[in-house]
């Protein structure tokens, strides 16, 4: 939604546009030109022996096929993103809103090797530092509030209001369905917990609803169909798991909804659009450590 706003604000030629969909999400809204590189099991070896990112590189190679210079749009450097910013095509870069880190009181890092994910960044963040998700040099960032990237000084923030550009371009999927149940993230929720969680959701959906699932599970695709066959057999098609192309933040725009899940940054967006946020305390649930 952010990235497609930002398209209609500053008029980005669209064919100047290429997403990149590392966990297969729907790129629709934004672009029809994507690059959707496979992860390799062997991914995760080669990370920890050689401390880079595979699939970062597997992504500039489709890139630079294009022989075209390059601005990247990104939520934060995570590993993939490091690698593209690094290629000697990248011209500069900007952060979208996406998420809980938008808000957190969160201060760039300098770009210099010392702060690579790998040699230093990567440890910090799993001691629980909020601090290096955003590197120095970059152009700006891109928000939805005068709240998002509180940390950033205020001449590099910049505000998107435009609502109603993106609006007019998604077809809602939930018209009549107040209810939305949200599952955390995978690994927030271990497996012997998903037919506790599932049950929950559903014990509060006495008139039927629909859940949305974390797109950590486009990649866990087993856990998400151990999902799917325990709310089939708990509901019986009362209710839904939503397609992943949905977009709630678009579905509160067209009809106020009531959400039923854990910590979310769907909360500041529920608020400010008109919609409601329920809490709900999903046994064997892991919190976020910041």
């Amino acid at each position: 939604m952010v990235a497609r706003m930002a398209i209609e604000a500053y008029g980005i030629p669209k064919d100047n546009i290429t997403c990149v969909s590392i966990n297969g999400a729907d790129t629709s809204l934004v672009c029809n030109d994507f690059i959707r590189p496979p992860s390799r099991w062997f991914d995760r070896f080669l990370i920890r022996g050689l401390k880079y990112s595979p699939l970062g590189k597997r992504i500039v190679s489709q890139i630079r096929s294009k022989k075209k210079n390059f601005i990247a749009y990104a939520a934060w450097v995570y590993p993939e993103v490091e690698t593209i910013l690094n290629s000697s095509n990248c011209m500069g870069h900007l952060y979208l809103e996406e998420g809980q880190l938008t808000y957190y009181n969160s201060k760039p890092y300098p770009n210099n090797k010392k702060y690579s994910w790998y040699n230093y960044r990567k440890k910090k963040k799993n001691e629980g530092s909020i601090d290096y998700y955003f590197r120095q040099d970059t152009s700006g960032y891109l928000g939805l509030s005068t709240e998002s990237f509180p940390a950033i000084e205020d001449n590099k923030r910049f505000v998107l209001n435009n609502f109603d550009a993106v609006r007019q371009l998604y077809i809602p999927h939930f018209i009549g369905k107040k209810t939305i149940g949200l599952m955390p993230a995978p690994h927030r929720i271990p497996q012997e917990y998903l037919e506790s969680a599932i049950k929950l959701l559903v014990s509060k959906m006495p008139e039927g609803g629909v859940i949305k699932l974390h797109p950590g599970f486009s990649v866990h695709t087993v856990l998400r169909d151990y999902i799917v066959s325990i709310l089939e057999r708990i509901s019986k098609g009362a209710v839904t798991i939503s397609s992943d192309k949905v977009i709630l933040e678009l579905e509160m725009l067209s009809e106020p909804k009531v959400f039923l899940g854990a910590r979310s940054s769907l909360t500041i967006y529920a608020e400010a659009f008109g919609s409601k946020y329920e809490f709900v305390q999903f046994e064997g649930y892991i919190p976020p450590s910041n």
